[in-house]
């Protein structure tokens, strides 16, 4: 445990992405059921696996 009494905690990398349309639409994902919480709107993002690039993980959230 760290003087901070916090325990020492995994980094975990990861990306999100805005993007909006030439009308000012936003683009959002939908949290699916059975996820913590789930219906809840996101960003498109997600944990970074290393070696794949951010902008790579941009592109794999956007598309799904």
């Amino acid at each position: 445990m760290h003087a901070s009494g916090k325990e020492n905690l995994q980094v975990v990398l990861v990306s999100a992405v805005a993007l909006f349309d030439e009308e000012g639409r936003v683009l959002l994902a939908q949290r699916p059921e059975g996820k913590s919480m789930a219906g809840k709107w996101e960003f498109p993002g997600g944990k970074v696996i290393r070696p794949t690039p951010i902008i790579v993980t941009w592109g794999l959230s956007v598309y799904r």
